[in-house]
């Protein structure tokens, strides 16, 4: 009982169902945009002090899945603070 409130309380849990859901590469939005931003020349940061990594990540993932026909739809998922994707994008 002591075990499982502190595998909760270290956010185990949630990482276990994460990964169980099929998304177990995560990265930060800042990490990520800064890694795929090749993919999407277009998509910039305009220069800005402070840009939305977050809104970035979504417009360079939503390039991404237009350009590519065979990937597997719900390949990607936005959470809070990281964006979480299935092996096969990550390769």
């Amino acid at each position: 009982l002591d075990v499982q409130r502190q595998l909760r309380c270290a956010g185990m849990l949630e990482s276990i169902r994460i990964r169980r859901a099929g998304y177990p590469v995560r990265r930060p939005f800042k990490e990520f945009f800064n890694r795929f931003r090749i993919l999407c020349p277009h998509v910039s940061t305009g220069r800005s002090a402070d840009p939305d990594y977050k809104e970035l990540s979504k417009r360079v993932l939503t390039d991404v899945e237009a350009k590519i026909k065979g990937l597997e739809p719900k390949s990607w998922q936005i959470g809070r603070s990281k964006v979480f994707l299935k092996e096969e994008v990550q390769a």
